[in-house]
């Protein structure tokens, strides 16, 4: 005789007053999340509900989708025999949906018993077998960070850090030596400047030009004026020094400057020398001044002849302007090289107290010779006689006298470059013989009184200048 299912050991109980809370009865089917006892094996659902009963004395019938129906309802009875069980749980399925587990039947609401996921693992929980449920792997709980790991990487971190603040404190370190060594080096290289311009005046100053020269980066191609000589009159009376030396030198040790004073003839300038470095020592790199003379008269400069219009280097110093003779000289007779860039000289030719007199003494031989010679119109002479009509003049009887001394006044003597030319007023007389139309006779110059005459001197700065008088 078939029995309807009963609910299996532990299933679901009820008792008056256990839901409602008002001592009424809980009716069948009410799902009541009471605890379940443990799942016996072979039991369907799991440790669901197993369905739900009917009313107590009336016989279970199995409801749809694995649930026992309730009175009144019809049930999706399977075959004889076999419960209505339709396999494990599906993931991600609602309880109450198809192909779940034990569970209310469609439209049973809250009369039918629950297949609820409760049992032994308390409320939740899936039928043994299915994902979730028990037989499956544990869910694991996170685990924590060791200690050691945290400290090895803070360590790691710290090691970083350090590494890093390392490496900058040793290249500021590397900076810092390399900055004080390049200051030492511009401070080492400052004072080899300075020494090296230091010996430049101390060269100048004793007259050593070969030295001089030397400490040049490149000799200048004209070194006429350019001697020990030349340097040794241009010192002068007055020290040629340089001072005050202040240095500059480029970054990289190559190239400086140096501002000095340069003290000739008296004077000071402030000069802007530039040097180089070639290997170890300095070299001056500035050019040397340069003496330009003007005109087209010779000059010499500090005893050296020098064509007009020239232009030389030369080092500073005091330069006295000649001209190889002590008849003549420049107005201007000197010229002072202070200037870094070097001086312009121009001057005018002027006779010397004894150029003067020179000229007034062969003036005067010139003139006495005139007077001695025994014709009647000397060339190049002021006291020219003509004879006239039928005179006759025995020239060896021409005798001329100057009368008084026409050289005792103040001379006018003017002077153009080596020429010169000079008047003077003198009374003179004329005596001779001869005849006229074969008559015996005296002749004696007609005219009486002081007459001027003029001499031009050509050559005066010459052993025999050319004189003429007229």
């Amino acid at each position: 005789m078939n029995q309807p299912p009963q609910p299996p050991p532990g299933g679901p109980q009820w008792s008056p007053g256990s839901a409602g809370g008002n001592g009424s009865p809980v009716p069948p089917g009410y799902n009541q999340s009471q605890p379940r006892g443990p799942q016996q094996p072979g039991q369907p659902g799991g440790q669901g509900d197993p369905g739900q009963y009917g009313n107590p004395g009336q016989q279970g019938q199995w409801g749809q989708q694995g649930q026992w129906a309730r009175p009144g309802q019809q049930p999706n009875t399977p075959p004889a025999g076999q419960p209505n069980y339709q396999g494990p749980q599906q993931p991600g399925r609602a309880p109450g949906q198809p192909g779940q587990g034990w569970g209310p039947a469609a439209g049973a609401g809250a009369a039918g018993w629950s297949g609820g996921n409760q049992g032994p693992g308390g409320p939740g929980q899936n039928p043994p077998g299915q994902p979730g449920g028990p037989g499956q792997a544990e869910q694991q709980p996170k685990k924590k960070v060791s200690r050691k790991l945290l400290f090895g990487i803070g360590a790691g971190v710290l090691v970083l850090v350090l590494a890093v603040v390392a490496v900058f404190a040793y290249q500021r370190h590397q900076e810092q030596v390399a900055a004080e060594q390049h200051a030492a080096d511009l401070a080492q290289q400052r004072t080899a400047v300075t020494e090296t311009v230091n010996a430049y005046g101390q060269a100048l100053s004793a007259g050593s030009a070969d030295e001089v020269l030397g400490m040049l980066s490149a000799e200048p191609t004209d070194t006429t004026l350019l001697t020990d000589e030349v340097l040794e009159a241009a010192r002068g009376d007055e020290p040629l020094t340089i001072s005050d030396v202040q240095p500059t030198v480029t970054d990289d040790l190559s190239q400086a400057r140096a501002t000095a004073v340069v003290a000739a003839g008296g004077e000071t300038a402030e000069w802007d020398l530039q040097l180089s470095r070639a290997g170890e020592a300095w070299q001056v790199t500035s050019e040397l001044p340069v003496l330009t003379l003007e005109g087209a008269d010779p000059v010499e400069v500090n005893g050296v002849e020098v064509q007009g219009g020239s232009a030389l280097p030369v080092f500073p110093g005091v330069y006295s302007m000649g001209t190889g003779t002590d008849r003549t000289a420049w107005e201007n007779d000197s010229a002072l090289v202070l200037d870094q860039a070097g001086s312009t000289w121009s001057s005018q030719l002027a006779l010397t107290d004894k150029g003067r007199k020179f000229i007034i003494d062969e003036g005067k031989k010139a003139l006495d010779s005139c007077a001695k010679k025994k014709e009647l119109a000397p060339q190049g002479c002021p006291m020219a006689i003509q004879a006239s009509g039928g005179q006759e003049v025995n020239t060896d009887s021409i005798s001329r006298t100057i009368k008084g001394d026409p050289w005792g006044g103040d001379i006018d003597v003017t002077y153009a470059p080596d020429t010169a030319s000079l008047q003077i007023e003198a009374d003179w007389d004329f005596q001779a013989s001869g005849t006229v139309n074969g008559q015996q006779a005296t002749f004696s110059r007609a005219q009486t009184g002081k007459q001027t005459f003029t001499m031009i001197m050509d050559g005066v700065t010459s052993d025999k200048p050319d004189i003429v008088w007229f």
